[in-house]
């Protein structure tokens, strides 16, 4: 009876994953134009030099071709994963979307967005909206390990960005 009650309530927590979504969403003003935070961004073979999150890309900078990333949490833990950069607007957005495990577990759409205050300063954004089964359980280590990692990324891209 307890397990049929506990295995119910388990999978109702999964079911509202799939329908729901959750997100983080960070934002930073940048002393240096559109195209140099581009520029940043998009030199893959560079991220481990200057980025405390994203540690590693590798792979083309073409829409709906897939990128292996590797990410390290504050916690230390260093993550692989497939991804399929599924979107490019030069010196405004880059979207790219990936799952844990299979999909519907825990999936992600990680977006990187560039918006041009003047000519040499910018509002960068970035962020992250997930769903799955796995949302509930995981949801309270996403939100905080997550923005973290996002508002360290955020500050050591506009510190490369502002040095040239």
């Amino acid at each position: 009876m307890w397990i049929e009650i506990i295995f119910l309530l388990i999978f109702s927590i999964g079911v509202v994953g799939l329908i729901t979504s959750r997100a983080v969403d960070t934002h930073i003003e940048i002393n240096a134009s559109a195209e140099e935070i581009w520029r940043v961004l998009t030199d893959f073979q560079a991220y481990g030099e200057w980025n405390p999150f994203i540690v590693a890309i590798t792979g083309p900078v073409e829409a709906d071709k897939q990128i292996s990333v590797t990410i390290k949490l504050p916690v230390g833990l260093k993550m692989d994963f497939k991804l399929l950069l599924q979107q490019l607007n030069p010196s405004r957005e880059m979207i790219w979307i990936g799952t844990t495990l299979a999909r519907n577990i825990l999936d992600g759409r990680h977006y990187f967005v560039i918006e041009s205050i003047s000519d040499n300063k910018v509002k960068f954004s970035q962020g992250e909206s997930y769903r799955g089964v796995l949302l509930y359980f995981c949801w309270p280590f996403i939100q905080w390990s997550v923005s973290k990692s996002f508002a360290d990324m955020n500050h050591a891209l506009k510190r490369r960005a502002e040095n040239g």
